[in-house]
């Protein structure tokens, strides 16, 4: 039996790693391959039962992953960073999320001919939206900035809120099943509510602020928040069935808005340990699935899976944009666009077994139609969104901006220069204190790992189109353009080494190239150090607009040798980078974008 577990587990990591490295190599939402590989090796081909190998262990793995996730969606979640979004968001998450609810509670029910609390959960999963699915097809798309945010902002916030109506709308049923009177059903919930809301933000305060005061040391922060959301979990569970989900949800939230330090801080190791949770619960989910009762029901789920696509979220985005400063072709493609993900269907496999044990009819439909739902909106939505963009013109432009890897003076220096020409860029930075600096600067910038899963939902790439690799930390730069060479393509991949050449620097320099999979930034002996150190003793950057009676070479002639050319500006704001192997031609009307030695700067 042991020799079977060892298998087993081993076995499910092996085929998380090999479904998450396909998803990233031929570009589909991992969750796809996840299902499907599940589905095989479950129902169809016998090979992996869950409940048989795991038996009872099996509801609280599925709990205890369950509350991981919800934790790192809250901790997602920054108010402060919606602010900007205006009415749009907050009416989707409130009109739009009602709309959603009670419309596809009387869809299920009619259609779907099933029991009608059944039908409410249906309802309130659907209010959640999957971030894991929107922001790759998001990318893929490249939708304007308006409905990229819009999009992106839905489903980071849909996740916590939309699993903390599933948890008031469960509360609800169970209630109601016991014939509960309206006084008691209204205690039921304020003490659901009451248990999560006191639980979760309690125990959030006392953890940000043990960590904020090093009361935990640093090197414990990510095993503590572990720890500790898992033991809240269960106490709230204890305390009341069916709360664990809004503590651990609320405890996220909290410490995002708190303590927005530590959030992102520990978000660095909840995102990993998420994409390994994730994977292993959509191949546990799908392995339970009874195919006989998924056919029987394929039908009927497809005319649901319409009305959802053609009728409710139109109906529901309609409403969230009343008065909304968004064009018609705008509001189309969000009606068109929400895909369902991991969250919805962990949610339906937690309260399947609630439901069982509440002797609520037909309970096992409810995580089988999740899993179909999650299907059709992925796939059908995955075909037809790029076409219908396209379609409506709502695609930005070949992105021109700037991807810069580093918050150093040196990266800050070129995103300022770079910005006074309508350059968009953003800097990433792993530094508090460069990211500060950048944000002082007015430069935007994203603080985390931009290689993470974090980045992955968060990381705002409309508009960029190229990456330079401007951190000192040399791996972080090879990762990076590792990374975004698929987004970008290996041509648009960009690197300044970080130490200064030798008169052996030859296979240095290649080497470095080699590593970094992109074009060395500059000139050949210009290195991060160096830039910083020219930077630090009154080189600058300097913009310098050419014409007919000054030209490139003239510009050439009057200033020194130790003038590097950086950067050439078009007359209609097209960049080209000076690189050994590439050194662009700029005639009138063009900008050159230099760094200056201190003699040349009063020129």
């Amino acid at each position: 039996m042991e020799q079977q577990y060892l298998w087993v587990l081993s076995g499910l990591g092996a085929i998380t790693l090999i479904c998450q490295w396909l998803s990233w190599r031929i570009k589909i939402p991992a969750i796809l391959l996840l299902l499907a590989i599940g589905i095989l090796i479950g129902p169809t081909l016998h090979l992996f039962s869950p409940t048989d190998i795991f038996g009872d262990m099996l509801e609280p793995i599925i709990s205890l992953a369950v509350a991981v996730i919800l934790f790192e969606g809250g901790l997602s979640l920054n108010f402060s960073e919606i602010k900007g979004l205006g009415a749009t968001i907050r009416n989707m998450l409130t009109i739009g999320l009602v709309i959603t609810l009670f419309l596809t509670t009387a869809v299920s029910y009619y259609i779907l001919n099933i029991d009608i609390y059944i039908s409410w959960l249906i309802g309130s999963i659907c209010t959640i939206t999957g971030p894991t699915v929107v922001v790759p097809m998001l990318r893929s798309i490249r939708p304007n900035k308006n409905i990229s945010n819009i999009l992106r902002w839905e489903g980071i916030c849909a996740d916590p809120i939309g699993a903390i109506l599933a948890i008031v709308v469960l509360t609800i049923i169970i209630a109601t099943k016991d014939h509960t009177s309206p006084l008691l059903l209204a205690l039921s919930i304020t003490e659901t509510l009451a248990v999560g809301i006191i639980i979760g933000i309690s125990v959030g305060f006392f953890l940000g602020k043990a960590m904020q005061k090093q009361v935990i040391p640093d090197f414990l922060h990510n095993v503590a928040s572990l720890c500790i959301v898992l033991l809240a979990y269960v106490i709230s569970t204890a305390i009341k069935p069916g709360t664990g989900v809004l503590t651990v949800t609320l405890m996220g939230i909290w410490i995002a808005n708190k303590h927005k330090g530590i959030a992102s801080e520990i978000l660095g190791f909840k995102e990993s340990l998420s994409i390994l949770l994730v994977s292993g619960l959509f191949l546990l989910i799908s392995s339970e699935i009874d195919l006989i009762q998924t056919s029987s029901i394929l039908l009927k789920a497809v005319f649901l899976i319409a009305f959802l696509q053609f009728i409710i979220r139109p109906i529901a985005i309609a409403c969230s944009t009343i008065g909304c400063n968004l064009s018609f072709k705008e509001r189309l493609f969000l009606s068109w666009l929400a895909p369902r993900g991991i969250v919805s269907a962990s949610i339906a496999a937690l309260f399947t077994n609630q439901l069982y044990v509440n002797n609520i009819q037909n309970s096992n439909l409810l995580l089988n139609i999740t899993i179909l739902i999650i299907i059709g909106t992925v796939v059908f939505q995955g075909i037809t969104s790029i076409p219908l963009a396209r379609l409506l013109g709502i695609c930005d432009p070949e992105p021109n901006g700037i991807l810069i890897i580093g918050s150093n003076k040196v990266a800050r220096e070129i995103g300022k220069a770079l910005q006074e020409h309508n350059i968009n860029i953003l800097l990433t930075s792993v530094s508090w204190d460069d990211h500060k600096k950048a944000r002082m600067d007015g430069l935007p910038t994203y603080y985390g790992n931009p290689v993470s899963e974090h980045a992955d939902r968060h990381l705002d790439l409309i508009g960029l189109g190229k990456t330079f690799g401007l951190s000192y930390l040399e791996d972080l730069n090879a990762l990076a353009a590792l990374r975004y060479e698929k987004e970008f393509g290996a041509r648009a991949i960009y690197g300044l080494h970080g130490q200064s050449e030798t008169t052996t620097s030859l296979k240095k320099q290649q080497k470095a190239a080699k590593k970094y999979h992109g074009q060395a930034l500059f000139d050949a002996k210009l290195s991060l150090d160096v830039f910083e150190h020219k930077l630090n003793n009154g080189s600058m950057i300097k913009s310098t607009l050419l014409s007919d009676s000054f030209t490139f070479e003239q510009y050439l002639a009057q200033n020194s040798d130790s003038t590097i050319p950086l950067f050439a500006i078009t007359p209609k704001g097209g960049l080209q980078i000076f690189t050994k192997h590439n050194t662009p031609k700029p005639d009138s009307s063009w900008s050159v974008i230099s760094l200056v030695p201190p003699d040349n700067t009063n020129h």
